[in-house]
Formats: C-alpha cells, structure tokens, sequence
C-alpha cells in the first residue's frame, strides 16, 4: 500500500523539505514507484507510491486545487466514486477523476461532514488553506492507518509511527500504561500508542486542526454503524439481497492493474469471497485469480486440504499450496520485530506471512482475505438468549440440539445450560461473581511486576474489562456490535497492513464493507443462526456456487498444535536462545518467578503448552525486542 506523511507548523515556521525526506526514508517500502514532496509555507506533504488502482496511475500527490486553496495527500481505495462524482458535480470527465480528487469534492460539497459519505479503504490529510485548517479522515473499520504527533507548534502524521519517529522534534517518552496492557492482553481503546505523544486516528473517526499558536484539535466519531431497517418477509428476499451486496463489495475491490490473489483456507469466510470471484466475477479479472493456502503434512489436525479440494475441483483459477510443517516461525518473528514500531503481538501470523512473501513473488498486489467474517456477519448466539427471554422453549430445545455435532441428550442439556445460566449469571453481575474467562483475565495481573502493575493501575482496568467479556445474556445485534467495533479489530488490521506494504500487497476485507455490517446488524437473528448452522445467511445465500461439504462444515479448525510445534519443536533452539538473551530492562516490567515458571512448564511438556501461556512468553519476547531496538526505552 502507499504511504502519506505530513508536517505543519502553526507558528508561522515555514516546512521544509528535508524533514519530508526523512519521513519518505523511513517508510521507503511504501513506494516502489517513486515519491513526491509539496512545500507550502507551513505545509508539507509526502506521497510514497503504489501504483495499484487505473486511477492510480493517473494520481498526481500531494494534490493540489489551486482555485480552492486545498492541498490532499490521500491513500486508499474509494468504492463509491460514481455516487461521490455525481453529488458533488466534479468538473472533470468520471474516467480523469482520481479518489483524490473525488474526496477533495466531497469536501467541498460537505465539508468536515464528508467522511461519512464515503465508502472504501481510506486515511487522507486536506489542508484548506481559506480556513487555515487541516481536515483528516480515516475509514470505518480502520483498515488504512494514521498515526499523529502534536505540540504547541506543530502536527505531523503518517501511515506508520516510524514515518514520525524520525523527525527531530518527536518525543518519544514511552507509555507505561500500553505496556502493561500488552503484557496483561488487555486491548481497551483505540487511540494510544506505546509512546505517549503518539496517537492513532480511531477508526471511523476524523480530526479537525484550526487555529494558530494556539491550534485546537476536534476529533469526530462520524462512523457509527447503522443497522439496516428490513421490510422483508421470507428468508429468500433476505440472502438474494445480501448476495447482491457481497458480489459488489467484492467487485469494487477487485479494482486493479496487477494479478488479483486471495487467502484459501477451507474456512466459510474465504471460500465465499474465492467462489464469488471463480463463480459470478471471473469475467472481471485481466488475468487468472491466484490463491494461497497453508497446508500441514505432518499436523493433520490443522490441515483443511479436503475443504480446499472442494473448490479446486470446481473452479479454475491458480494455486498456490505453502506446505507450513517444516517453516521456522522464528526468522519470521526476527523479521516482524525489526519492522514493526511497536510490540506486537500476533501468534499465528508466519501463515499469512509465508503466503504473501508467495503472492509477492506471482506479483500479486490486491490479495482478498475473509478476516473475522465471524464478527462481520456474527455467529448468531445471541438468538439463543432472545428465545429463552422471549419464552419460546420449544424453538430453543430444538436449536441447542441441532447446534451439538452428536445430537444427544447429554449434548443437548449441555447447551441450554450454559445459555441458562449465561443469562441468569448477566443478571446477577452486581454481586461479583466472575466467569472462568473473566477470572482468566483478571489473574493477568500477576504476570507483571508488582511494583509496575500498582503504578499502572492495571488491575483496576482489568476488572472493569473483564465486566465486558462474552455473549451472556446479550442480545444478537448487541454482541454483534461489540465484536465489530472492539478497539482489537483495528489493532489487527494495522498489523496485517504494515506487514503486507513491505511485500507491496493490498490487502482486502469485503466482509469489512460498510453496507455488508449495516446489512447484518439489522438481520432478525434466526438469519444467523438455525438449525444450528451459524452464519446462515452466507450459507444459503451461496448455496449454488459453494461445494457442499464447505456450506454444511459446522466445526472450526484450530492452530493451536502448529504454533507449538513450530516453537517448541521445530526452532526450539531459536525459541530457548532468545529467552536466554532477552533485555534485562525487561524485568521491571514483568512478574520474574512467574515467567520463570511458565518457560519451565513449556520446556518439560511442550506437547502440552497451554495456548495463553505460551503467547505470554512470545509477547515477552516481541516486548524485549523492541526495548533493544531503536525506538524503545533507547530514545
């Protein structure tokens, strides 16, 4: 993806162009196909280029409407540039009209109301020059990035902390509070940094800079989903519409001048978006579609090939099979640490890692991923909890029964407990009592320092966190509106963004489409959920082009065995050296005998290693990582 970056000064110091090419330096890999700088007065901005789109070849950025006294640097994709041309009269034929410039019209038609109007991936910077103001949008779900620095004389931004990092005037003082978060597990909002004068623009959100010396900055939540109002009567109506709007978010994404590729997992989520290109969009493609699957000879248990098999056999399109037994998991950790700003914290990510160093070599620069269409489209579990509190028995029995693979009695009576008691547990939260995954993440306090944990009060943000934990009792749009707006999605987004521009792909998320979440959140939930098939919506409304056995797969591949094979067994020796060498600086922060505690655990039954354990320790270790490199507890 592209990168942008931006200083201005509201002191009246003029921009130089120098510091833009430090910036540009420091995110280098965001434009293979060149960069370009704009000097004015107290502006300058940065555009590093990715030429993935038609219109990107025609992009001039910075852009710059003289008659206006606008100036944009934008990065992105916009998907509704016919609606935005037509509203906003842009003087220029559709075909000539950049997102850029689409955007800047926007602007001017709607002013600093004109990001909810938008659909796509986005994050821009428009300075309007009559106002002596500066406008920044960043898109619904987060998917483009945008982190900012502020002080009493400037404000810079960029698509990655580094692009900031590197300006003289940056203060790096560490914050404490977001390292005891990341140790803990605990993700509680959307706009810090591991540097306290650091900032992300949350998702769906924009920001307003105007003033002089003493500039203010206003931050907007303009991106609250609204749930669709449906008229409709029959299931039927209910999937050809959501069909309709899925085709087209996949459509709109497969704008592209390069070969278009796509995660295959065997999965619901990415089965649909390949069999939606294979089945109802192949005649859009210039060029076959390329797909990536990890497979797992010697990890039975988290190989899907018989799934993916399916689809092979009835579409044509170009695979790519990345066999992940032998893979050593510990270089690509090494490489993620060196590039990242910050710790991190992604577990499983040598698969998607692996797969797009592979798309990267069949030059594939969009490449589509069904990422958390769990959390798009929802699972449906609340449903469970509106029949218990509607009174509707029968219908529950019969759900809780289709839900459990064996349909027994005891399977059965399992379910409506946990339902039952989820329910009546929600209710009676006042007097204290906890869940076992509540219980779970509070006692992630004693994996800190003592000392460091008392001065960050992160105990107390731990228990009120953990008051928000699960489905129990809630209803079916309540907890689908949890998971898609949790602060984790964005923070995951970000990761696979900066991970994909150094092998110059895209990424794309057509379940993260603004109408297709909309669309969902206003489903009844029985559409989600029955006769124990989640996401019915997905199923039935594909059911032509899916192969069977993916729409009728009720069970869930786990990963769980790969990761500790691949860093217990297979680079053991990587794993054990690097705890043997980690920053000593790195004790202040963490519960010594604790640690010292779960590393023996691991070593002496690595077969065994307990999922969250384990990811401690490698959150230690992408935390000791980045307190040695420049940019941590160094600066």
């Amino acid at each position: 993806m592209s990168g942008i970056g931006g200083i201005v000064y509201f002191d009246g110091q003029k921009s130089t162009r120098h510091l833009l090419i430090k910036m540009a330096d420091a995110m280098n890999h965001r434009g293979p196909h060149g960069r370009a700088y704009l000097n004015r007065d107290n502006i300058g901005f940065v555009y590093l280029s990715l030429l993935n789109t038609p219109e990107s070849k025609a992009a001039i950025q910075p852009r710059e409407r003289k008659k206006d006294n606008l100036t944009i640097v934008f990065q992105g994709r916009l998907d509704n540039r016919e609606e935005i041309y037509k509203a906003t009269h842009l003087p220029l034929p559709f075909e000539e009209s950049t997102d850029s410039d689409l955007i800047l019209s926007a602007y001017l038609r709607w002013g600093t109301n004109c990001c909810c109007r938008l659909l796509g991936d986005f994050s821009f910077a428009i300075w309007d020059n009559t106002r002596r103001s500066l406008y920044c949008g960043r898109d619904h779900m987060g998917v483009m990035p945008f982190y900012y620095y502020h002080d009493n004389n400037l404000f810079a931004f960029a698509s990655e902390i580094k692009g900031l990092l590197c300006l003289p005037q940056i203060r790096t003082d560490i914050n404490k509070n977001r390292i005891a978060d990341y140790l803990t597990c605990l993700i509680t909002d959307s706009k810090s940094t591991f540097y306290s004068n650091i900032f992300r623009l949350p998702s769906g959100h924009d920001l307003t800079i105007s003033g002089n010396s003493s500039f203010k900055i206003k931050t907007k939540h303009y991106g609250k989903f609204t749930p669709t109002v449906h008229n409709y009567k029959t299931g039927f109506e209910f999937q050809e519409h959501f069909r309709l709007l899925f085709t087209d978010a996949v459509r709109c994404r497969l704008r592209a001048i390069n070969p278009i590729g796509a995660y295959l997992s065997g999965g619901l989520d990415s089965s649909t978006i390949v069999c939606t290109i294979s089945a109802l969009l192949q005649q859009e493609l210039s060029s076959p579609l390329h797909t990536f699957s990890s497979v797992f000879n010697k990890t039975p248990k988290c190989d899907e090939r018989k799934f993916i098999s399916s689809i092979i056999e009835r579409y044509s399109f170009v695979h790519h099979p990345e066999p992940l037994d032998d893979k050593s998991p510990g270089p690509v950790f090494d490489s993620m640490a060196s590039r990242e700003d910050e710790p991190f914290f992604a577990p499983f990510f040598i698969s998607p890692w692996n797969l797009m160093k592979k798309a990267h070599q069949c030059k594939v620069r969009t490449l589509f991923d069904g990422h958390d269409g769990d959390s798009a489209i929802s699972y449906g579990s609340g449903f469970l909890n509106e029949l218990l509190y509607s009174g509707r028995l029968i219908r529950l029995i019969k759900e809780c029964r289709a839900i459990g693979n064996n349909n027994t009695v005891q399977s059965t009576l399992r379910t409506l407990l946990r339902v039952t008691a989820g329910c009546c547990f929600s209710k009676l939260q006042f007097t204290g009592l906890r869940s076992p995954a509540q219980k779970t993440l509070v006692a992630n306090n004693h994996l800190l320092n003592r000392s460091f944990a008392k001065e960050t009060y992160v105990k107390e943000r731990l228990l009120h966190e953990s008051k928000l934990i699960g489905d129990k009792g809630l209803s079916e749009r309540t907890i689908q509106q949890n998971a898609i707006t949790h602060p984790r999605q964005q923070l995951a987004l970000e990761l696979f963004e900066r991970q994909a521009a150094y092998f110059q792909i895209n990424p794309v998320y057509p379940y993260f489409d603004k109408r297709i979440i909309e669309f969902c959140l206003g489903l009844p939930a029985e559409q989600k959920l029955s006769a124990g098939f989640n996401r019915r919506i997905v199923r039935e409304s594909f059911k032509d082009i899916l192969p069977g056995s993916i729409r009728l797969r009720k069970e869930k591949t786990y990963f769980n065995a790969s990761l500790n094979k691949g860093f217990l067994k297979t680079d053991r020796k990587w794993f054990y050296f690097n705890l043997d060498t980690m920053n000593e600086a790195i004790y202040d922060y963490i519960n010594l005998q604790k640690f010292q505690n779960i590393c023996e655990k691991l070593k002496s039954n690595p077969e065994n290693a307990a999922l969250d354990e384990l990811c401690f320790i490698l959150r230690c270790l992408s935390f000791s990582k980045w307190l040695s490199l420049e940019g941590g507890l160094k600066n």
